[in-house]
């Protein structure tokens, strides 16, 4: 079964995954560092191909939809990573016409994707609740994102993991937490740990953006700014 849908997938596999990839972290890595050129949110396409050419393991992971499986495939032999990637296809293959055309295998990443979130956010989940009861409160986030016991531990300049300030990370702390509760559980968790999957953060980033790259004050980002050092040739 696997010699009928292997040459259509091979020609379908990178292009697709450049295209899902930019409309949406890679070393096997469930962390989320910031990209400090663009802005704390980079896509998941940010270390698809890097300085040393095309990184496979970016291609695993869109494929598989989890880092820890895509860690397993690294241990398996040729021959078993096969036979798992037999039994995978037909899944893919929506309309059983043996073939996976370009809409599956979007389909399929796009859905891969939502798997990574969810697993970078139970690992986030499980480093930040310290008393394991299921939610994390904010003094519990301070501490996992900050290193601090209290908001006055941390300096107005200092960010945390996500690269914000303290008070944009305060207010989307309390656009995440839906019942208002000051807790947040792991649905409220994944909103605020992946808040450019979730248009209601949306304005929160665009505003973190325009702190970053708004060098004039004037609130508009014209396209020097935009592109920062790099676009020094552009003058």
């Amino acid at each position: 079964m696997l010699t009928k849908y292997m040459l259509s997938f091979i020609l379908l596999l990178t292009p697709n995954i450049l295209l899902c990839a930019s409309a949406a972290v890679h070393g096997h890595n469930v962390d989320s560092p910031e990209r400090e050129s663009d802005g704390a949110y980079k896509p998941r396409d940010y270390e698809h191909y890097n300085d040393v050419g095309h990184n496979v393991e970016f291609d695993h992971e869109a494929i598989l939809g989890s880092v820890k499986e895509a860690e397993e495939y690294d241990r398996l032999s040729p021959e078993e990573s096969k036979k798992r990637l037999e039994q995978l296809l037909p899944r893919m293959d929506l309309d059983r016409d043996k073939f996976i055309d370009r809409e599956e295998l979007k389909k399929w990443i796009l859905n891969s994707f939502i798997n990574l979130s969810q697993e970078e956010a139970e690992e986030r989940m499980s480093e930040a609740d310290d008393n394991n009861d299921g939610v994390v409160t904010w003094s519990e986030y301070l501490r996992d994102a900050f290193g601090a016991e209290n908001e006055d531990e941390i300096s107005i300049d200092d960010t945390g993991e996500t690269g914000m300030l303290l008070p944009e990370e305060k207010a989307m702390w309390k656009a995440a937490d839906k019942n208002g509760d000051g807790t947040l559980d792991f649905e409220e968790f994944a909103v605020f740990t992946n808040p450019e999957e979730h248009p209601e953060m949306h304005e929160y980033l665009l505003q973190q953006t325009l702190r970053e790259k708004d060098r004039d004050g004037d609130g508009r980002i014209d396209f020097q700014e935009y592109v920062g050092d790099r676009g020094q040739i552009f003058k």
